[in-house]
């Protein structure tokens, strides 16, 4: 339970505008209104960007726990989440 809540405390600093969309998305994606929704982090990686959050058991009906969103390139765009295009790597020799 310490551990849990320990965990919990290090959340993502985003914007009130931000966690509005990321709230916005929450509910498209899922169904699920989640006025208390908490950022956990906001990962950019292997060709996607994921959301973690929580929401509270008022919210939800159930315990609480961690919950991602992958989000397209226009909804991480809408959140603030600048991606940089990849190129491929080219062979030097070539």
């Amino acid at each position: 339970m310490v551990r849990e809540l320990t965990q919990r405390c290090r959340e993502a600093y985003v914007t009130e505008e931000q966690r509005q969309r990321i709230i916005a998305l929450v509910r498209l994606q899922t169904g699920v209104d989640c006025p208390t929704l908490d950022v956990k982090d906001i990962v950019d990686a292997l060709g996607s960007v994921r959301v973690f959050y929580w929401c509270r058991k008022e919210d939800v009906g159930e315990r609480e726990h961690l919950k991602y969103l992958t989000l397209t390139e226009e909804e991480a765009e809408s959140i603030g989440v600048r991606r940089a295009v990849r190129r491929p790597n080219r062979d030097m020799n070539q």
